[in-house]
C-alpha cells in the first residue's frame, strides 16, 4: 500500500451542497482535483458528477473568500481552510448561462442564467474558462447587439471589465466602443452600471489598438473628464467610509453586508488604471484612505480572534478536551519494564506506589512479536518529553496498540531527530476544532467563566407509585385476621 507524506495532507473543513452543515476532511494534493470532488461527493452522499466543484469559502486571512478551486490553485489549499460543493463552473457555464441568454426577456431560464453571471462575473476561474472555451465572444455579442435589463447590462459590464483587466480582450471594435459611450450618457442607469462602463472605456482609451486613434484625436480631453467622473464616483464612499453602524444580533442585516470585501475594492482600483506620467499622486488619498480602513478592520478582528481562542477560559477547557480527544495513545502513568532472564519476554509493572515501589504485573510481552519500534518526533507522546528525543514506542504484531516510553535523557534514548509536524498539526487540529465549535456564536459575548453546576436533586430515589385498589383490599383483610 503506497505512504502518504502528512505534507500533502491539508486538514479542512467541507460545507455541504445547498447546507450549513460542515464536516471535516484530510485533504489528499497528491490526488487530481477531480479524484478529490468525486471523494468529497461520495462521502456526503452525492452521485460521482461532473455537476458538481468546489468553492474555497474561508482562509485564516481572509474569512469571507468565495472563489472557484481550480487545478492551478487547489494545491495551495492550507490547514483549516473552508470548502464548499458547489456546482461546477462548466456546468453553470454550458448548461445555465450560454444556453439562454438569447431567450426571450420574460423567461424564467434567461433570468436565472444572468443571475449566476452576476454571481460569476468576478471569479478568476471562470474568467480563465470563458476565454479559454472562446465563450466570451458570445457574451460581447450579446452585450452590444441585445436590448437587456438593468441588472443583466451589469453582469455583463463586470465580465467584460475582467476580461479587460486580465488582458483576455485584446480586439476591439467600434460597437463595443458605441455601446459602452450610450450606457455612460444614459442618465437613468445606475451608479454601478456607469462606474463598470467608466472603467471599460479607460481600458480602451489606454488600448493600442489603431481603430480608435481618430476618435481619441478626436476626443482629446475625454480622459480628463473621465477621470473626473471616477473621482465623482470614489467621493460617493466617503459618507459611508464615516459613518458608524451599530449592528448587533438582533439586527436584520449582518455586518458583513456592510463591509468591503477584497473583490469589491479590487473594482474600485479597477478605475485608478492611469498611465506613470500623469500627475495624479495627490488624488488617491480617498482610495488609500478606503483601503488602510479596510486592512484595519480585517486586522482587528483577527487580532481579536486570536485574544480569544487564547485567553478566553472558556475556550481554554474547551480546547483541552479536544486535545485529549485528538491525542491518542497518550502515557497514562508510570510503568516498569524489565527483561526476563532468558532475554525472550519482557514484563510489563503498573507502578501501583512511586514512593513505596509498588508494582503489580499487567502483561508479558514476547520479544519476536514486536514488529515496529517507533523514536523521537514520530511518537504521539513525544509532545510530553523535556526533549523529543527522549520518547520511544514500541508495537506488538503491527497492532494500533503499543507502549510508550520515555527516557531519564536523549543518551538513554540513543534516538535521532526526526519529523517536526506531530504537535503543528495537533495544534491547527485542535484549532480547527475549536474555530468550528464557535462558528455558530458570531456577535454573541462568550462568557469569561463557565456557569456553575446546579447542585443534585434532594430525591436520590424516585417517588413510590401509588397502591393500587385491588392491593388496598388485601391489606384490609390481613388487618382483620
Amino acid at each position: 500500500m503506497q505512504e502518504i507524506s502528512m505534507s500533502n495532507i491539508a486538514k479542512i473543513s467541507v460545507e455541504k451542497h445547498d447546507s450549513k452543515e460542515q464536516f471535516l476532511y484530510d485533504l489528499d494534493k497528491s490526488k487530481s482535483l477531480c479524484e478529490v470532488v468525486r471523494d468529497i461527493c461520495k462521502t456526503t452522499g452525492l452521485p460521482e458528477s461532473p455537476v458538481y466543484g468546489l468553492k474555497l469559502i474561508q482562509t485564516k486571512e481572509n474569512p469571507f473568500i468565495n472563489t472557484y478551486i481550480s487545478d492551478k490553485t487547489y494545491k495551495d489549499i492550507q490547514h483549516s481552510d473552508c470548502l464548499k460543493i458547489a456546482f461546477s463552473i462548466e456546468y453553470l457555464l454550458n448548461k445555465r448561462i450560454l444556453p439562454h441568454i438569447n431567450e426571450k426577456e420574460d423567461s424564467f431560464e434567461r433570468a436565472i442564467s444572468f443571475e449566476d453571471l452576476l454571481k460569476l462575473s468576478v471569479d478568476p476561474v471562470f474568467i480563465e474558462e470563458l476565454v479559454k472555451s472562446e465563450s466570451h465572444k458570445q457574451l460581447i455579442e450579446v452585450y452590444i447587439n441585445n436590448p437587456l435589463k438593468t441588472n443583466e447590462e451589469l453582469a455583463l459590464l463586470i465580465t467584460i471589465c475582467h476580461l479587460f483587466q486580465k488582458g483576455n480582450i485584446t480586439e476591439t471594435s467600434q460597437d463595443i466602443l458605441t455601446k459602452t459611450i450610450s450606457i455612460i450618457k444614459n442618465p437613468e442607469n445606475t451608479t454601478d452600471q456607469i462606474k463598470y462602463a467608466l472603467s471599460i472605456l479607460h481600458k480602451i482609451l489606454i488600448h493600442k489598438d489603431s481603430l480608435f486613434i481618430p476618435w481619441k484625436e478626436k476626443n482629446l480631453n475625454t480622459e480628463h473628464e473621465l477621470y473626473v467622473l471616477q473621482t465623482y464616483l470614489l467621493s460617493l464612499y466617503k459618507e459611508a467610509l464615516n459613518s458608524e453602524i451599530n449592528l448587533n444580533e438582533n439586527n436584520l442585516f449582518k455586518k458583513e453586508e456592510f463591509e468591503l470585501c477584497e473583490y469589491d475594492v479590487r473594482r474600485l482600483t479597477v478605475l485608478m488604471d492611469f498611465d506613470e506620467n500623469d500627475n495624479y499622486s495627490n488624488k488617491f488619498v480617498s482610495m488609500e484612505n478606503l483601503v488602510q480602513y479596510n486592512r484595519d478592520e480585517r486586522k482587528k478582528k483577527d487580532d481579536e480572534l486570536k485574544h480569544l481562542l487564547k485567553n478566553n477560559p472558556c475556550i481554554q477547557e474547551l480546547k483541552k478536551v479536544y486535545t485529549k480527544q485528538n491525542e491518542e495513545n497518550k502515557t497514562n502513568g508510570s510503568i516498569f519494564v524489565q527483561l526476563s532472564k532468558n532475554e525472550r519476554e519482557l514484563y510489563i509493572y503498573d507502578i501501583t506506589n512511586v514512593k513505596t515501589n509498588e508494582m503489580s504485573l499487567e502483561q508479558k510481552i514476547v520479544i519476536s512479536d514486536i514488529t515496529h519500534i517507533v523514536i523521537g518526533k514520530n511518537c504521539k507522546h513525544s509532545n510530553l518529553c523535556k526533549h523529543p528525543s527522549q520518547a520511544f514506542s514500541i508495537v506488538i504484531n503491527h497492532s494500533e496498540n503499543q507502549i510508550n516510553f520515555i527516557a531519564k535523557d536523549e543518551k538513554t534514548a540513543c534516538n535521532k531527530r526526526r519529523s517536526v509536524y506531530y504537535k503543528k498539526e495537533l495544534d491547527d487540529l485542535v484549532d480547527m476544532d475549536i474555530m468550528l465549535q464557535i462558528l455558530e456564536l458570531q456577535n454573541v459575548p462568550i462568557p469569561k467563566h463557565p456557569p456553575p453546576v446546579p447542585p443534585p436533586p434532594r430525591q436520590t430515589k424516585p417517588p413510590l407509585p401509588p397502591k393500587t385498589e385491588a392491593v388496598l383490599r388485601h391489606m384490609r383483610k390481613r388487618e382483620k385476621y
